[in-house]
């Protein structure tokens, strides 16, 4: 295998869009709740949206 300066950086790229993947299919799984969750108490997008934010950095720190 001949070595290209791009190759360094394709290596963690695709481990980061792994990474990623894996947050997203996780993300997925529990919008099903959240939109439960929504048509009951939290109507207001403002509140929901920082769940969201919390809720994903929680899975980025795990």
């Amino acid at each position: 295998m001949n070595k290209t300066p791009s190759k360094p950086i394709d290596i963690p790229a695709l481990i980061l869009m792994k990474i990623e993947g894996f947050i997203w299919y996780r993300f997925k799984r529990k919008e099903k709740r959240w939109q439960k969750v929504e048509r009951g108490s939290l109507q207001g997008k403002g509140i929901r949206k920082k769940v969201l934010n919390i809720f994903y950095f929680n899975e980025l720190t795990f």
